[in-house]
């Protein structure tokens, strides 16, 4: 077996356990076998990205942004008060390409269908047209979600979308991934590297893909749910190799990789932890590991 495949066969297969981006309150999910990467959402503040210099190279080779060096944390200060980030609260981005589904996944995150009245507009083509600001969820402590415009426009080109959209100002940016992952995506990872800055690299709409893949290639839901895990990965995996990424940093960030969809994920944020059921839910991969990763935490008994 060469390393590409045993890097695949590894993340398709590892159950949860740590990485140092986590949300302070998280702890890893017991027996969340299905995970497809296996390090997302346990036990470490928020503080700073930890990432090999091998990988920090990388992010540096080949830099489309006119922006070199980091932004210092006296000046991310000054922009965050002037922004009206208050530090009250910790601050996410939910950002990525035009379309992605970014806002559904805000709404998610409020516990919000995205047909209620108080749900944040989305569309089949890009709606959020400047940055947008919700309080999270009553159960997910202290936080405030900024729904950032899509990246690969005309008017926001990728290359330049982390310095344009301010993404260094937020405690963790979670990155919204297209229909293929791509430049867009590696643009934003390399930035939040360079600068420091805890991100996740999200796949929604796992339950619709799930059925598209039951539905054209015949398969029982179970090996549908497994070839989307497994493709959805390696289509990341082969994208950063062919950017530059040396095959051992491959880890490195395809632990934060992390699939979910907007319905599983909102039933567990209406809910306590207490409520969650036992058993996985059928489309469920680690909507569990995002929530508290984001700082959902149990009720006191």
């Amino acid at each position: 077996m060469d390393l590409l495949s045993s890097i695949g066969k590894t993340i398709a297969t590892v159950t949860l356990a740590t990485i140092p981006v986590a949300a302070a309150a998280a702890a890893t999910i017991g027996g969340a076998g299905v995970a497809v990467v296996g390090a997302f959402g346990a036990g470490v503040v928020w503080a700073s990205l930890h990432i090999s210099q091998q990988v920090h190279d990388w992010a540096r080779m080949g830099q489309k942004s006119s922006r070199t060096k980091p932004i210092f944390e006296d000046l991310i200060l000054h922009e965050r008060q002037a922004e009206g980030l208050s530090p009250k609260f910790r601050h996410i981005a939910v950002c990525g390409v035009a379309g992605s589904g970014k806002t559904s996944l805000v709404n998610a995150l409020r516990g919000l269908r995205n047909g209620q009245p108080e749900a944040a507009k989305t569309g089949v083509v890009e709606t959020t047209l400047s940055r947008s600001s919700y309080t999270a969820h009553s159960s997910i402590d202290s936080l405030v979600i900024h729904d950032i415009p899509g990246a690969g426009t005309q008017s926001i080109p990728a290359a330049e979308y982390f310095y344009t959209q301010k993404l260094y100002l937020f405690d963790s940016v979670l990155i919204v991934q297209g229909e293929r992952f791509g430049e867009i995506e590696i643009e934003i990872i390399k930035a939040c590297i360079r600068q420091r800055t805890p991100f996740a690299v999200l796949r929604s709409r796992s339950d619709e893909l799930i059925a598209r893949v039951a539905d054209d290639e015949g398969l029982e839901f179970a090996d549908a749910k497994a070839k989307h895990m497994r493709v959805s990965v390696e289509a990341v995996m082969k994208e950063l190799m062919k950017s530059g990424l040396p095959t051992n940093g491959l880890l490195e960030l395809l632990r934060l990789v992390v699939l979910v969809n907007k319905n599983d994920l909102r039933q567990y944020v209406i809910k306590g932890i207490e409520e969650w059921p036992k058993e996985p839910r059928k489309n469920e991969i680690q909507e569990r590991s995002l929530l508290k990763y984001l700082g959902k935490i149990e009720k006191p008994g």
